[in-house]
């Protein structure tokens, strides 16, 4: 029988080149198995929209998935990540 647990954790980064953070995570929307159809905004207008958006770009690129890829015996169910401005 699996065993869900709840790992919770708190990271700080620093960014030191927002253009490069916000760039390719434009660039990993624009390649993501995504349809387009179902969704309010184009490809190249979300796109657009995140590279101007710090915050947004570093939370998604964080990916849960990989925190324990290759962990035989353990599959990551799901997860919430967002990103705050610190001081």
């Amino acid at each position: 029988m699996p065993i869900r647990l709840r790992i919770q954790l708190q990271l700080d980064v620093v960014v030191l080149d927002p253009g490069a953070v916000t760039g390719l995570a434009a660039d990993q929307l624009r390649a993501a198995d995504i349809d387009w159809s179902q969704e309010e905004d184009d490809r190249e207008t979300a796109a657009a929209e995140l590279s101007v958006d710090l915050r947004n770009a570093v939370a998604g690129l964080a990916d849960p998935h990989r925190m324990f890829e290759g962990v035989p015996g353990l599959e990551t169910a799901g997860g919430r990540i967002w990103a705050e401005f610190t001081e």
